[in-house]
């Protein structure tokens, strides 16, 4: 019985060598093509900054499949494709602004769906135009432009934050 065991392993063993030698070819295109990508992948980091290499273990790890193809979903999108132009500076403050003055009251949230920015973005851009005194906040998540002067003139989008705020925009 253990020559028998013995002659299964064997040939278990051969099959999976068979097996390794016919899939080497494969597995050093994997490698080359993943080191084509990451090349791409470092000329479109945004700024132009380089992404850092990868490790050689990295390159060896395949990835996990992605989501599509035979359930019929079509496969998300790589960050580098979701990405979208940065506003100039001082714009999205100005839209912000604007848009509160159409909608007072309105939260952060609601400022981020009406202009299509992240929350994030709209928050810190609140935030931001809170500390300058250009935004006020109202109540639990609401904000609303600065009460107007008392002769009733309006500020306009131009009006520049106060000199003492110490805060620079990004």
């Amino acid at each position: 019985m253990l020559a028998a065991v013995s002659d299964v392993l064997d040939r278990i063993r051969s099959e999976l060598d068979d097996r390794l030698a016919a899939l080497r070819p494969a597995a050093d295109e994997f490698a080359r093509l993943r080191r084509a990508a990451d090349a791409l992948d470092a000329l479109e980091a945004p700024g132009g900054a380089a992404r850092p290499a990868v490790s050689a273990r990295a390159v060896r790890a395949p990835r996990a499949p992605e989501r599509g193809g035979a359930r019929g979903k079509p496969p998300r999108k790589r960050s580098s494709q979701a990405r979208t132009e940065r506003a100039a500076p001082g714009q999205t403050q100005l839209r912000v602004i604007e848009q509160l003055r159409s909608n007072p009251g309105s939260s952060s949230t609601a400022v981020a769906q009406a202009l299509g920015i992240s929350a994030n973005a709209a928050a810190a851009t609140i935030s931001r135009l809170v500390k300058q005194g250009r935004v006020r906040r109202l109540d639990a998540g609401s904000y609303a432009p600065p009460q107007p002067p008392a002769d009733g003139a309006a500020p306009g989008p131009e009006q520049s934050p106060p000199a003492d705020s110490g805060s620079a925009e990004p």
